[in-house]
């Protein structure tokens, strides 16, 4: 196989420069990547730098900005802003891999979020003595361990790192199973599991903080300044669903997003690679580069959303940026939620 392969990459010529960079997509590539690296590396670096956000449920969130980041770094820069990049073999053949894991490792990091904002709302007290750090720790690594893992294995066993692989991948029938394999398992698979799972949250949140329940607790605490049935552990576990509850819709908007950018992707992907490359018209090839364009460009929304949706982040750009609100020279007073107002009652009540 190997010698047919070498005799093959002997009466090929082979380019030494994308065709398709042309300055149009180079430039639109460019913007992209840096919106990429500045949007996800502005709230890694709000989290950071806030200690309130370096808890053990934002880890996944925090790996997950980063392997954004990485994205741009490796795989947009060097593949689409320089038009001799097929001239490194060994990179050429290796870029399949690169734009494989980027794929299956959002995926994964998605699908373990959701898993734990289930685990927070359903059982909180459960999530709060044994999750956290035992949970997301390990899930981080095995999210990295099995991408690589994953897009490693065909250079094992079919591709090489020469111009054949480089240019055509490994035999197709091969090809085709692989990705059939790595797809169904890392990506349809998980997303299933996301959309049961976030069914589920919404189901379980909208049940412990109904409306009739606010409406009945707060009405009876705000008449006669009573906490009689309703305890301090009662409130705080109220407050406590209320907070992952709202991060759940975030992380749901940002599942959604996902899907609608990379699920026609990756399926046309997977089509195409079952066909023979050499009778795909070129019209078919454009249609996939603006569906490739625009998954990638969720990797600029995922960020937006959960700096502009979550609180505490939301909170630190506008004091960054020096726009909170000022009314008579004085900051705008915080808005009070319900449930803080009876978290305090139920400990006046207590402490009296």
């Amino acid at each position: 196989m190997a010698l047919n392969a070498t005799m093959v990459a002997a009466q090929v010529n082979y380019p030494t420069k994308d065709p398709s960079l042309v300055p149009g997509v180079v430039i639109s590539y460019a913007i992209l990547g840096v919106l990429i690296v500045l949007t996800n590396s502005s709230i890694l670096l709000i989290m950071l730098l806030r200690k309130k956000s370096l808890v053990p449920q934002n880890y996944l969130m925090i790996s997950l900005f980063i392997d954004d980041i990485l994205f741009a770094c490796l795989y947009i820069f060097p593949r689409f802003l320089n038009p001799f990049w097929i001239r490194d073999i060994q990179y050429c053949a290796i870029l399949p891999a690169l734009g494989q894991m980027i794929i299956v490792n959002t995926n994964l990091h998605l699908c373990w979020i959701s898993v734990e904002k289930y685990i927070a709302i359903g059982y909180p007290r459960w999530h709060k003595l044994h999750v956290r750090r035992a949970f997301t720790v390990p899930a981080i690594i095995l999210t990295w361990f099995i991408s690589l893992l994953f897009v490693c294995y065909p250079y094992f066993d079919f591709r090489d790192l020469g111009p054949i692989s480089c240019f055509l991948g490994g035999p197709q029938d091969k090809e085709f199973r692989f990705e059939l394999v790595l797809y169904s398992f890392l990506f349809f698979i998980p997303l299933i599991a996301m959309s049961i799972t976030y069914t589920r949250i919404f189901i379980v949140a909208k049940r412990l903080s109904s409306k009739s329940f606010q409406k009945h607790r707060y009405s009876g605490l705000a008449e006669n300044g009573r906490c009689e049935d309703l305890s301090i552990n009662q409130v705080y576990t109220k407050q406590r669903v209320k907070h992952h509850y709202k991060t759940a819709k975030v992380l749901g908007a940002m599942v959604s997003v996902f899907f609608i950018g990379w699920f026609p992707f990756v399926s046309i992907s997977i089509v195409l690679r079952s066909m023979d490359y050499q009778v795909i018209p070129q019209n078919l090839y454009t249609v996939v580069g603006i569906i490739r364009y625009i998954a990638f460009s969720t990797l600029i929304i995922n960020p937006i959303l959960y700096g502009y949706f979550i609180a505490e982040v939301r909170q630190t750009i506008a004091r960054a940026t020096k726009c909170t609100h000022r009314s008579t020279g004085a900051l705008q007073a915080p808005r009070i939620e319900p449930l803080t107002v009876a978290f305090r009652n139920a400990i006046n009540v207590k402490n009296a």
